[in-house]
């Protein structure tokens, strides 16, 4: 059985609250209906098609330092209900748990993660629609209908390049931008030529500039980039769009499903394929620091847990690591092998149906024999590659 969603959005005046009206629709009437909602927010009613009743089962501690708490709800009837609509409002849980931009207008930016503003997880699936409501005064983005992204009109700039368009805040990110729109063009083309044509369409991106959070994520049309740090000299921001931009886009040919152990896959596809770039390039004092950097993510992360690997022992994704353990141990696959071997293995992993490690070293050892895959299959587990 599945059920149809509105979640209906008012941001209002303040981005530090908002309130939602979330309906659902059964395909069939149900008596039990159990989800999941960010501890931030108060359930203000919970109204059905009949008399319901609802109970808090359990507080649930996040897992993670970027999620916040949740609590289960139980909703429950003596007759079927076929719809349900639950109210509830209060201050998000913001990316990083950082809702910031304020100034003397109010604030100016903010992004809300789905495991805060919206009922999730449950116990019959729902395919959710957002309705965004009391928004004039914001401009507001959606990804994956999971994150709400939200640019108070007014006080950010939109450049555009041709088909990339970038919403920022900060006037002296302009440089940086016409940057990203440079390698957008020249990174997807090869790309497109490397493995199989893409045309990415119109796309969107957002500089949050939001502290302490350097990373990006990428959807259908949207690039979303957490913050631009400060750049010593041109080359330096030159330098980080090509990786960035590098990066990110190679998510178009490698997607990583962080759902289990097999992510370091997307996550070293599309990072290889931008140091692959760099290489053919000629850009070989940007790879050389970009390898640096993530030895030194690895260094940090070594600080916190020195016994993290890319297979982890329950198969589940590696808290970890994922985006520095596969780039370095492909980064030995380089140091001993060469470029050609490492585009082999690109465009091997570019055939997979489905993130497979297993189906992965079968094919590179019919078109490279057993030394390198082999190699490859000790990284899994091992902590020093340069020992293998």
């Amino acid at each position: 059985m599945e059920a149809k969603g509105k979640v209906h959005i008012s941001i209002g005046e303040n981005l530090d609250k908002i309130s939602v009206k979330c309906v659902i629709e059964f395909a069939l009437p149900i008596e039990n209906f159990r989800f999941k909602l960010g501890l931030p927010l108060k359930i203000d009613s919970i109204d059905a098609d009949v008399d319901v009743e609802w109970d808090e089962l359990r507080a649930i501690k996040a897992q993670h330092p970027v999620r916040p708490d949740v609590r289960e709800i139980n909703v429950s009837a003596a007759n079927p209900f076929k719809k349900l609509t639950v109210g509830y409002s209060g201050r998000p849980y913001g990316w990083l748990n950082d809702i910031s931009g304020s100034s003397g207008d109010g604030l100016q930016i903010a992004l809300f993660q789905s495991s805060s503003w919206r009922v999730y997880e449950t116990s019959v699936p729902v395919d959710f629609a957002l309705v965004f409501e009391d928004t004039a005064n914001y401009d507001v983005w959606e990804y994956y209908s999971t994150d709400i992204f939200a640019f108070k009109k007014g006080l950010y700039f939109t450049a555009v390049h041709e088909d990339f368009a970038v919403h920022c805040i900060k006037q002296s990110h302009k440089e940086y931008i016409r940057f990203c729109a440079e390698y957008f063009n020249k990174i997807t083309a090869f790309y497109s030529a490397l493995y199989c044509p893409i045309d990415f369409g119109k796309f969107e991106v957002l500089i949050m500039d939001i502290n302490d959070s350097e990373g990006a994520l990428i959807g259908e049309s949207l690039l979303v980039i957490g913050k631009v740090p400060d750049f010593a000299n041109a080359e330096e921001m030159r330098h980080h769009a090509m990786i960035l931009i590098g990066h990110e886009f190679g998510h178009g040919w490698f997607g990583a499903d962080w759902s289990s152990w097999e992510v370091w896959l997307g996550e070293t596809g599309a990072e290889w394929s931008a140091l692959l770039y760099l290489l053919t390039e000629g850009e070989t004092k940007c790879f050389d620091n970009r390898i640096a950097q993530l030895q030194k993510f690895e260094e940090e992360f070594d600080t916190i847990d020195n016994s993290y690997v890319i297979k982890t022992a329950d198969l589940s994704c590696p808290q970890f690591g994922a985006h520095t353990r596969g780039a370095l141990l492909f980064y030995e696959v380089y140091r001993r092998y060469g470029t050609d071997a490492i585009k082999t293995i690109l465009l091997t992993m570019g055939e997979l149906d489905a993130p497979d490690t297993e189906m992965l070293l079968a094919k590179l050892r019919i078109k490279l024999g057993e030394e390198i895959p082999n190699l490859i299959e000790r990284g899994l587990t091992a902590r020093d590659y340069s020992v293998l």
